[in-house]
């Protein structure tokens, strides 16, 4: 084989997969983010990856303007705080004051915000658990379980995490931006820096919080429910995410003997134990049961 042939044969390997992943997006089995199409594993275990995709897409439609609110709030509650201050002195004060403690109604919010997050990661939970009982009856199975649930408050770490960071972000840009050594050099502040420091700041590192929560809460459901089912073979799969990172592609496709061993894989229903984006990984398993 000349040495032009492998190059272009991998062209058009590579064009007919991804004709293949949006087919099997099409037909439900897939997502049009997968970077390969369905294994052996993946079509025995009834799996519909894009039930799984469209959890996350629920969830974050639900979470989004709840944070999104809370940050509205929170810039409220700064601009009140830091009204009418003129010199540096008093700014560097009041950003203390504001650093030492939360506004009322910011921790109010916060509190609120946590509650719905983790309401949401409890019903996502359970979504989760519903695939599993979806994919085991594809295969057969007739003892079925019910579906998984979870107290929202298994959830409320995690859900706070992403309810404070809209806070946390602000004060940062605000320290940054409004209080910088330049700023506060000058006799008389600028009142046009701290709403446009506000306005610069957007709602992504609160998303991204809560995005990686709904992952853990997707594979801690699918996890919990397969205990409930005659496990046979489980196989990891790193299918979801098209930016897959390297250590992702080496462990995906690996078998497992035992759901020990997907715990240990995917810790704390979390995304792969190694993979390089850390509790952004979308990775999980699925699984084969028997039938007898």
């Amino acid at each position: 084989m000349c040495t032009l042939c492998n190059p272009v044969n991998h062209v058009i390997l590579s064009e007919l997969e991804r004709m293949v992943v949006l087919a099997e997006a099409e037909a439900g089995l897939g997502d049009t983010a997968a970077h390969r199409p369905l294994s052996g594993p993946e079509k025995a275990s009834g799996v519909r990856f894009s039930e799984i995709a469209a959890l996350e897409e629920d969830y974050l439609a639900t979470v989004a303007p709840i944070l999104e609110r809370l940050r509205e709030v929170v810039g409220e509650e700064i601009t009140a705080a830091l009204a009418g201050i003129t010199t540096g002195a008093a700014l560097v004060d009041a950003l203390e004051a504001l650093t030492v403690g939360q506004p009322a109604r910011v921790t109010e919010a916060v509190a609120q915000a946590t509650l719905s997050v983790s309401e949401a990661l409890a019903a996502t939970y359970t979504g989760a658990s519903e695939t599993v009982i979806r994919e085991a009856e594809r295969q057969g199975v007739t003892r079925l379980p019910e579906p998984r649930e979870a107290d929202p408050e298994r959830f409320r770490a995690v859900a706070k995490t992403a309810s404070l960071e809209p806070w946390k972000r602000a004060l940062t840009v605000v320290q940054d931006r409004v209080a910088s050594p330049s700023v506060l050099a000058s006799p008389v502040l600028d009142q046009d820096l701290l709403p446009m420091a506000l306005a610069d700041i957007d709602g992504a590192g609160a998303l991204d919080q809560a995005r990686q929560a709904a992952h853990g809460a997707i594979n801690t459901g699918r996890f919990d429910t397969a205990e409930q089912l005659p496990f046979e073979s489980a196989w990891s799969s790193e299918i979801l995410d098209s930016s897959t990172c390297s250590n992702c592609r080496d462990e995906d496709q690996k078998e497992y003997a035992t759901l020990d061993e997907v715990r240990a894989a995917y810790p704390n229903g979390g995304g792969f134990r190694d993979c390089l984006g850390g509790s952004r990984c979308r990775g999980t398993a699925v699984f084969v049961y028997s039938r007898s």
